[in-house]
């Protein structure tokens, strides 16, 4: 369709998909990658510092608690130092922190390592997420965001062979194949960063990619969408309210305003608790997935227990993780007939890590596939509560089923990740219908912040389960029920205007973005028309 001037929209948002996706998905998948690859480091790293199951678990749950307790502060500078700069910069630092893993010597070590990891990443997705919707109509939001979570549900999928590679180094360098790991993924995280704060424009007026008829076009469509009209003016910085999208820079009262109006909203906090039982039970499994693979791989039940805090000699299973670290339980237990048992670790087999990739490669169609689902139905509600439903009693039936069959428990986690991570550009597009204004980039940060406080609870839940308890089964229970929750919440959006779908034939959401469909083919730019890469 060619508008006003012959701009083609199309052809516009195009040009804007290929100069920002890849360098946005590349920083996403980084950052997740960063961020898990414990799950992998840790079937040789528990081993050789003796970490037990409770170490593990907080440890890799700490990482949301610096991510949450910063993720706002950061949102806060990028408003005054411009999105670009302060992109670049938290990848530079992350990067180093990452690296510096391969340094680990003691659990306090670990604890402070994963909270510094958390707080040098807070603010890098809220960050792009509001820079996206400088450059993108709300109503064609979906493949960005889309395109972004297939990114990581595509680096869970990448970092399972890379980790297994990347461990098999043990020995070089005087390195064990854990410290490998973490330097090389490190290393490059930080040549990512030095990179990314010259590699994207510092607003729209400044974006040489596009034309100026074409920069001209997109203003227009953009700005009628920002609600009062947030800015990230030439310099980067957030203008203040009504100033348009290539205003000047915010001052001091207009962040404070911006904080008040965000913390006020109820919605945000809403949708933030959704988030937060969603990432119990996405991280929750994340971080477990190589040990529980190798469960499922033996054959081992998951409820009654025999999985890896146990002594398991023979025939004869010992619940030993319940027993605390000194008493010759679960922390320091050896088997005189098979591999060292160093911190409740036997040496998990290749085909476990591998595994772990697969929940993640369904994730990615998932995630597609909703998405542009969503958009064409523009309908958000139903597309969280049927996926958020499904893995509820997936997650709590996966004791039974692993008694049953490894392949059908197998099956049940693949299809519960799918569920649970294949959502995560709906949920996250919410901010965008329930926050406006000079908030927006603020309410992106706290829904943020509080959501991925289930990124700590969930770990920690399921080491401290195993520790207690000795197994998995009540664990995972407890997340199904979880995600119950998670899926009556977003039922009850529908009631949302913009959320639940077209009522009274006004537009509604369009399933990843605050959509204004009705208004955008009078702008020029089509429901219908295919935007792509």
């Amino acid at each position: 369709m060619f508008p006003e001037g012959g701009v083609n929209g199309a052809t516009v948002l195009r040009k804007v998909n290929w100069a920002i996706l890849p360098l946005f998905c590349l920083v996403s998948a980084f950052c997740y990658i960063d961020r898990t690859n414990l799950a992998f480091a840790s079937i040789q790293l528990n081993r050789d510092l003796g970490f037990n199951a409770q170490v593990y678990g907080l440890g890799s749950g700490l990482f949301f608690l610096g991510y949450s307790l910063f993720m706002v502060p950061s949102n806060l500078v990028m408003m005054r130092v411009g999105a670009p700069r302060w992109l670049g910069i938290q990848v530079t630092v992350w990067g180093l922190v990452a690296a510096s893993f391969a340094t680990l010597s003691s659990p306090s070590h670990f604890y402070w390592l994963r909270f510094a990891l958390g707080a040098a990443e807070a603010g890098a997705f809220p960050g792009m997420w509001y820079y996206l919707y400088l450059f993108y109509p709300l109503d064609q939001m979906t493949l960005p965001l889309s395109v972004m979570e297939a990114a990581v549900a595509g680096a869970n999928v990448a970092a399972a062979p890379l980790a297994a590679v990347l461990l098999t180094l043990g020995g070089v360098g005087a390195l064990a194949g854990w410290q490998w790991l973490f330097l090389v993924e490190g290393v490059c995280t930080v040549a990512l960063g030095l990179a990314t704060a010259s590699a994207l424009p510092s607003g729209l007026s400044t974006a040489s990619f596009l034309t100026g008829h074409e920069r001209h076009w997109l203003m227009q469509r953009v700005e009628p969408t920002s609600g009062a009209g947030a800015t990230l003016g030439s310099s980067g910085m957030l203008g203040s309210v009504g100033a348009g999208r290539e205003g000047g820079g915010g001052g001091g009262g207009g962040t404070r305003e911006a904080l008040k109006e965000a913390l006020s909203n109820g919605k945000v906090w809403y949708v933030a608790i959704m988030g937060l039982f969603k990432n119990m039970a996405s991280h929750g499994i994340l971080f477990w997935a190589p040990i529980i693979n190798k469960a499922l791989l033996e054959h081992r039940d998951l409820d009654p227990v025999r999985l890896d805090w146990t002594r398991h000699r023979g025939g004869d299973t010992t619940a030993a993780a319940a027993t605390p670290v000194g008493a010759g339980g679960a922390g320091e237990v050896e088997n005189e007939d098979g591999p060292e048992l160093i911190g409740g670790m036997v040496e998990v087999s290749t085909a476990a890590v591998l595994l772990t990739g697969i929940p993640f490669a369904c994730a990615a169609f998932m995630a597609i596939w909703l998405g542009r689902r969503s958009q064409a139905k523009h309908e958000r509600a139903l597309h969280l509560a049927v996926p958020y439903f499904a893995a509820a009693v997936l997650l709590a039936s996966l004791p039974r089923l692993a008694s049953a069959a490894p392949v059908l428990a197998f099956l049940a986690v693949a299809a519960a990740v799918s569920c649970v991570q294949g959502t995560n550009s709906i949920i996250n597009s919410y901010v965008s219908v329930i926050a406006t204004g000079s908030s927006m980039p603020v309410a992106m940060a706290l829904y943020n912040a509080v959501a991925n406080l289930g990124g700590l609870l969930g770990p920690w839940l399921i080491g401290e389960m195993v520790w207690r308890t000795g197994g998995y089964g009540d664990a995972f229970r407890v997340l199904g029920a979880v995600m119950g929750a998670a899926a009556v919440m977003a039922w009850r959006t529908q009631r949302w205007p913009r959320v639940g779908g077209p009522a009274g034939g006004a537009a509604g959401g369009d399933g990843v973005a605050a959509a204004i469909v009705a208004a955008s083919g009078a702008k020029g730019l089509s429901a219908e028309d295919p935007v792509g890469f």
